[in-house]
């Protein structure tokens, strides 16, 4: 059997690789796409789409042409896009309408990374994020 150095290597690695006899094929049990946006919106939420740089190279922007339609926006901030790939997302979005974000992905309290330490603060004033003021001020 095959060791791996950590919990996130396994589970990218094994539980979630076909290839693997450790994968757990769990896509039957989640919402499709289209029914998971559906339950977004019917919520009042927005859908965004995230983690865009742990999709595969060749079918990411092919993938967000796709789907961009049913999207509100599209996390371009976070820990694991490269900064010069997180401008060009910015941009993505700005001509195309959709709300931009940004994530810590706080998951735990030993990974702390505090919100909006990968973000210059003149992107943070930008028009691209007036929709979070306003979408706070509509759920109080």
């Amino acid at each position: 059997a095959k060791i791996y150095p950590s919990y996130k290597s396994f589970f990218r690695k094994g539980l979630s690789n076909p290839d693997s006899p450790f994968f757990i094929h769990e896509a039957d049990t989640y919402l499709s796409f289209d029914e998971t946006i559906d339950l977004i919106h019917r919520a009042g939420g927005k859908a965004f789409l995230a983690h865009i740089f742990e999709y595969d190279a060749f079918r990411k922007n092919s993938y967000i042409e796709e789907v961009k339609d049913r999207l509100d926006g599209i996390e371009c901030f976070h820990p694991s896009i490269p900064m010069r790939e997180s401008i060009k997302l910015f941009k993505y979005c700005e001509e195309n309408h959709l709300y931009v974000s940004g994530g810590s992905d706080f998951h735990k309290p030993e990974r702390h990374i505090p919100f909006g330490v990968h973000l210059d603060r003149s992107l943070l004033l930008s028009s691209s994020f007036h929709w979070i003021p306003e979408y706070l001020r509509k759920l109080v």
